[in-house]
């Protein structure tokens, strides 16, 4: 009984994964444009956009997690609920602010090319921000389905 209960943790948290990789890694590269980055090759532009994936996997992941700390939820993945969703669009939202103005005006690690559209007086790029009120509830959205299919009959959910 405890195995199975591991395996099907395994299996949703593998899910949350796999379909955070496809839409985070399909958005860094919609933005790339949003970005100015001359003197780079195609394998550090590659690397980037994986690298940035990656960081929004950690992020979604751990909005999750917050948010499951702030509602008292034990299941932080399952059965998530749109107060839930708003919460985690939230804490991603407020994190990407944060190292958009520090990695862009602080650090200087990457920069806005002119197509990137800003927020008034803070001059923090629109296109990232963007990112966090659509994707996570897409990507909940995405999980849901595909784990109610996939166990049906099962009594884990």
């Amino acid at each position: 009984m405890m195995k199975s209960k591991i395996l099907h943790t395994s299996k949703i948290l593998g899910t949350y994964i796999l379909f955070s990789f496809l839409f985070f890694g399909m958005w860094e590269w919609i933005q790339t444009p949003f970005y100015s980055e001359p003197h780079k090759t195609l394998n550090q532009v590659v690397w980037d956009r994986i690298h940035c994936t990656g960081g929004d996997i950690l992020i979604f992941l751990t909005s999750i997690l917050i948010s499951s700390l702030l509602v008292r939820k034990n299941l932080f993945f399952s059965n998530i609920v749109k107060k839930e969703i708003v919460l985690i669009s939230c804490i991603g939202t407020g994190y990407t602010a944060l190292s958009e103005y520090l990695n862009v005006f602080v650090h200087q690690s990457w920069a806005y090319s002119t197509l990137m559209p800003l927020f008034p007086f803070i001059n923090i790029g629109i296109i990232p921000l963007i990112q966090w009120m659509i994707l996570p509830s897409i990507i909940l959205y995405f999980v849901k389905t595909h784990i109610r299919k996939s166990n049906k009959g099962d009594h884990y959910e």
